[in-house]
């Protein structure tokens, strides 16, 4: 056994020898083994509803519909559910000054996300895939502010007339709502809010671009003030 055990120990001092360990490779296996810690507390965060515990450091903007300036210095995201009646009064009241004094000038990317709260809501996540087939045609804006108007008599009448009275391609329209790669994007939206730990809408993200990302972050929980948006802008400066 000790014979045995010796031969073992000298194989395994033969390897360190033959196939040293450089610093470069101990330092990327530690950096390796802490992205992954760190995957496993945001897994573990989410799956309690501690998300916002675990927020990463920068966001990956992705599958929103974008607005403005692709080479804007801020972005700002939006996670919006269009059966929500304080979404409907940002959307109404707030966001038109936002796009004209921000947006339209080229200061602000504006990602707007599908977040339909469906226990509170079950029929929000139908109305974004309207929104969502109707921004193919180039109706996004307009059917948003529509659906905004129009969740209260949201049932299969006015579904079936939608299309028709927003000037769409019916036909384009409905083949739109069956495909599962616009259900899968709507899907994706969902779990990036929960990912980081929203819970309510409306929420807003604002930041700085860097490439396809957002760094040095806010949150804003409920509707979002002009006012309040400059001053958050202000202090990335």
């Amino acid at each position: 056994m000790l014979n045995k055990l010796s031969f073992a120990l000298c194989a395994l001092s033969f390897s360190l020898i033959a196939e040293p360990v450089s610093t470069e490779q101990e330092l990327a296996a530690l950096k390796a083994e802490v992205a992954q810690l760190k995957e496993i507390q945001r897994v573990m965060a989410r799956t309690v509803g501690l998300g916002e515990l675990v927020r990463p450091e920068s966001l990956i903007i992705q599958g929103a519909e974008l607005i403005g300036s692709e080479s804007a210095k801020y972005v700002l995201m939006e996670f919006t559910d269009l059966h929500c009646p304080y979404c409907a009064k940002y959307n109404t009241e707030v966001y038109p000054e936002i796009k004209q004094t921000y947006v339209d000038k080229g200061e602000l990317l504006y990602a707007s996300y599908d977040f339909p709260l469906l226990k509170l809501h079950p029929n929000a996540g139908y109305a974004a895939l309207m929104k969502r087939c109707a921004g193919i045609q180039g109706k996004y804006s307009e059917a948003k502010d529509e659906l905004f108007r129009s969740a209260a008599a949201f049932d299969e009448p006015y579904i079936k007339t939608f299309p028709v009275e927003m000037g769409l391609d019916v036909e384009k329209f409905d083949a739109c709502l069956e495909d599962s790669a616009t259900h899968s994007k709507i899907a994706s939206s969902i779990q990036y809010a929960e990912m980081l730990g929203f819970k309510s809408t409306p929420v807003f993200v604002l930041g700085l671009r860097k490439e396809n990302t957002v760094v040095d972050y806010k949150i804003v929980n409920g509707v979002l003030t002009v006012e309040r948006l400059k001053a958050l802008m202000q202090e990335l400066n």
